[in-house]
C-alpha cells in the first residue's frame, strides 16, 4: 500500500496554522504585548513565531529554536524575513541563549519527544523573574472521526498510547511538572479542533497510525493487512468533506517564574 503524506515541515506548518486560533486566545489571556522578548523552543518551521512577532512589534524580539535542519531551513523561508525574529539551530533542552532574559518561553508538542523535565529546566533558566513559561501538549483522549472507518475506534486508544509514549509529559501532568520546577500562578486550558475532511490537519490520525504501526504490530494488536486497510480508509477520511473530525485535546499550561518582571 502506498500512502501520500505531507513532508514533515509542511505537516508542521499545517499543524501550526490549525492550532493558531487557540494560541491567539492563550496569548491574549497571558497579555503578550509590545516590547516583550519571547522564545519558541522546538518551533519547527513556524510554531507560534508569527503570532508572537506581530504582538511584540518592532520594539520586541522573538527567538525560534529548533534542532532539525529541515525545520530550521523551512523557518528561514517562512519567517526569517521578519526583523524582530531570530532563528537559532539548537536543541531546546540546551540552548546558547542568555539566562533570565525573556518575558515568555513557549514549547508546543515538544515534551513528547524530549521529556518535560529537561525542557522545563531550560525554560525556567531562560525566563525572567515574573516571566511566563508556556507548554502545549496533548491529552490522552483519542481523535474522533464520524462516521469512523472500520476498526478505527477499536485501535484509537492504542494509537494514542503509542503517540503519547511519555505519559508524564502529556497535558494533564504538566501543571504538576511546572510546580516541581518552581513556577507559580499556574493556569490550564484545554483546546480542541473540529473540522471536516479536506482540512490540512485531517491527516493527523493517519500520521499517528503510521507512527504507531511498529508498536501495534509488536503487541499483536493488529495484522499488517488490517493496518494497511485502516491507513487507506484514514487517507480517504482525511479528504472527504462529509467526514467530521474532532482532534485530541491540546492542554495549554502556563506559570510564572517567581519574582517580579523587569
Amino acid at each position: 500500500m502506498t500512502t501520500t503524506l505531507l513532508p514533515e515541515p509542511a505537516r508542521l506548518v499545517a499543524q501550526a496554522r490549525a492550532w493558531a486560533p487557540a494560541a491567539r486566545r492563550m496569548l491574549d489571556e497571558i497579555g503578550v504585548g509590545a516590547g516583550w522578548r519571547c522564545v519558541d523552543l522546538g518551533c519547527g518551521p513556524l510554531g507560534i513565531l508569527d503570532l508572537l512577532a506581530r504582538r511584540v512589534g518592532p520594539t520586541g524580539a522573538v527567538v525560534g529554536v529548533d534542532r532539525d535542519p529541515a525545520n530550521y531551513l523551512a523557518a528561514l523561508d517562512l519567517i526569517g524575513h521578519r526583523r524582530n525574529v531570530t532563528l537559532v539551530p539548537a536543541d531546546g533542552r540546551e540552548t546558547p541563549l542568555p539566562r533570565g532574559a525573556f518575558d515568555l518561553v513557549h514549547a508546543r508538542l515538544v515534551c513528547q519527544e524530549t521529556g518535560a523535565g529537561p525542557l522545563l529546566r531550560e525554560m525556567m533558566a531562560l525566563v525572567k523573574p515574573g516571566g511566563f513559561v508556556v507548554l502545549e501538549e496533548p491529552g490522552f483522549e483519542p481523535w474522533r472521526i464520524e462516521p469512523a472507518p472500520t476498526g478505527f475506534e477499536a485501535l484509537a486508544p492504542a494509537v494514542t498510547a503509542a503517540f503519547l509514549r511519555r505519559r508524564s509529559s502529556a497535558g494533564p501532568a504538566l501543571a504538576a511538572q511546572l510546580r516541581r520546577h518552581g513556577a507559580v500562578g499556574i493556569e490550564t486550558h484545554e483546546a480542541r479542533l473540529a473540522f471536516r475532511g479536506g482540512h490540512p490537519y485531517a491527516a493527523m490520525p493517519l500520521f499517528a497510525l503510521l507512527g504507531a504501526r511498529p508498536a501495534l504490530l509488536g503487541a499483536r494488536r493488529a495484522s499488517p493487512a488490517t493496518l494497511d486497510r485502516l491507513a487507506a480508509d484514514l487517507a480517504r477520511a482525511s479528504r472527504d468533506p462529509d467526514i467530521r473530525h474532532s482532534s485530541f485535546p491540546l492542554w495549554q499550561v502556563w506559570g510564572r517564574r517567581r519574582g517580579t518582571r523587569r
